[in-house]
């Protein structure tokens, strides 16, 4: 499965789009979800291979950017926002 996004509304701060490439598998060994950057890489560095802990992705999206992404294999989330609001239609396949 995989999704498709489109980014509708940019937050002022915050509402970034946050994913660990592969590391699904660490999904069974965590204690606890990751509440922040700090948290996941270190949540990904004590389940997933050494390599993964900096391995955490953010890519810079724009309003109007659409981009595919397969979430079932990777660990991903939205940091919180701060300030302003995030909008953004997901399609899901």
């Amino acid at each position: 499965q995989f999704s498709v996004s489109l980014i509708l509304q940019t937050s002022t701060k915050g509402g970034e789009f946050q994913y660990a490439p592969s590391s699904r598998s660490a999904v069974v060994n965590m204690s606890c979800i990751p509440h922040g950057v700090d948290d996941m890489k270190l949540e990904l560095a004590r389940h997933f291979l050494p390599a993964a802990k900096n391995s955490l992705s953010i890519p810079r999206l724009q309003e109007g950017d659409l981009y595919l992404f397969r979430g079932r294999e990777s660990l991903h989330r939205v940091s919180e926002i701060t300030e302003g609001k995030r909008v953004n239609a997901i399609f899901t396949y």
